[in-house]
């Protein structure tokens, strides 16, 4: 993936409603960002936006394999619960990445409750 490129370059703009709420105001120019510079926070309200999900997904879910606390500073785990909350639609088109998340909440569970 090329992470020097925007989301707006890889999937090309996209017009900009009116009356976006300020977290879809922030995803919108979020879009603008290399996807090397965004961060955990950027990443979580693009996640809960829905915009650019199959390049924010992949970024997203190799924080959180290395650590699935991460946190945007909501609540610790932020980012997976981002994650997770992504329409069931994406999965059905990428079930590579959906088997990703499924292996991140085993190992979660795992170390919460043992094996």
């Amino acid at each position: 993936m090329a992470t020097d490129a925007t989301i707006n370059q890889l999937e090309g703009l996209t017009e900009r409603p009116a009356g976006l709420s300020v977290q879809g105001a922030l995803a919108r120019d979020l879009r603008n960002v290399p996807l090397a510079r965004l961060t955990v926070a950027d990443l979580r309200v693009l996640l809960l936006e829905g915009e650019g999900l199959a390049h924010v997904v992949p970024l997203a879910l190799d924080i959180v394999t290395d650590d699935p606390d991460a946190s945007s500073g909501a609540f610790r785990g932020d980012l997976l619960a981002a994650v997770e909350r992504v329409p069931s639609g994406f999965w059905l088109t990428h079930p590579d990445l959906r088997r990703r998340v499924e292996k991140i909440q085993a190992a979660r569970l795992r170390a919460a409750f043992g094996d």
